[in-house]
């Protein structure tokens, strides 16, 4: 696993990567560990500038966040547990709960 930091001037980010578990048209998901808690995760990358590109595409990624939020836990939704937007970057990181039974498309 390799630590995820920003270029040395900016924050560090309290998980460590892992293999990847998916790719899609935007960015891909990857096994995280949360270094603080010890709890694995699942983070799905996703690139910005493809974002903008897509009609809708940063407008659908903000209602995604803000549905996820709105439902809070739930036991047959994926929770969402952190969002590491920084705008001088090129990734906006969704930290999600890890599934350990497989794909959905399984």
């Amino acid at each position: 696993m390799e630590v995820d930091r920003d270029d040395g001037n900016g924050p560090t980010y309290p998980y460590l990567l892992g293999a990847t578990l998916g790719e899609g048209s935007y960015g891909l998901v990857r096994e995280g560990l949360d270094v603080s808690t010890g709890k694995v995760v699942a983070i799905k990358s996703l690139d910005r500038r493809l974002l903008k590109k897509q009609r809708r595409g940063l407008e659908n990624l903000e209602r995604e966040i803000r549905v996820h939020t709105r439902l809070g836990q739930h036991d047959t939704i994926v929770d969402l547990e952190d969002v590491i937007d920084i705008k001088s970057k090129s990734r906006i990181h969704l930290v999600l709960e890890y599934m350990h039974c497989g794909s959905v498309q399984d």
